[in-house]
């Protein structure tokens, strides 16, 4: 079945035109309690806050990811690769994190950015956008990512600065939201 993109936008704008009625100027984010109606109105230009519990959750959990790599657990994108290479050691690491070996897994990952940036078409509307970088802000901060508190802190500069990155509208299908997040990553 063949669905027409511009049916479907115009169909999910008008959905959502009732959310305008509960407009927000600020919307607190803690990783757990984002609602449709919030959601909707950081699309629409309401400034984000972060709790700052989801902070410190953020920073426990970043922690506890480099302490298992300086053991010489294996971390997924830092000491091992991703997908198909997920077994695969990146480097010769004997737990320390040298300099050498972060400078290695930057560019192993920054890389990783720019292979899954392959989306094409039109961009997407900078509504949408702002929707889907703020649930993934919100996912961010339930701690669960391991993720730097600063790329957190990231999300919330762009959102409250209207820095919107491009995001092709057409890509791959997947468990995740890699395409749209590379995307957002290079900008």
């Amino acid at each position: 079945m063949k669905i027409n993109r511009k049916l479907l936008l115009a169909t999910m704008a008008l959905s959502v035109s009732s959310h305008a009625a509960f407009a927000m100027d600020n919307v607190l984010l803690d990783g757990k309690n984002l609602t449709q109606t919030q959601a909707w109105a950081i699309a629409d230009g309401a400034k984000v806050e972060i709790a700052p519990k989801s902070i410190q959750n953020l920073q426990i959990a970043y922690d506890l990811l480099m302490e298992s790599a300086r053991l010489g657990k294996p971390v997924y994108g830092l000491t091992v690769g991703v997908g198909l290479n997920k077994d695969h050691k990146l480097f010769d690491s004997t737990g320390q994190l040298s300099p050498s070996v972060l400078a290695a897994s930057q560019k192993f990952n920054y890389s990783t950015l720019r292979a899954h940036s392959a989306g094409v078409g039109e961009a997407m509307p900078v509504r949408l956008t702002r929707l889907a970088m703020a649930v993934r802000l919100n996912t961010i901060l339930a701690g669960h990512t391991g993720v730097q508190p600063v790329v957190a802190e990231l999300y919330q500069s762009y959102l409250n600065k209207g820095l919107v990155p491009v995001i092709p509208a057409k890509g791959t299908v997947g468990e995740a939201d890699i395409l749209l997040s590379s995307h957002v990553g290079l900008a």
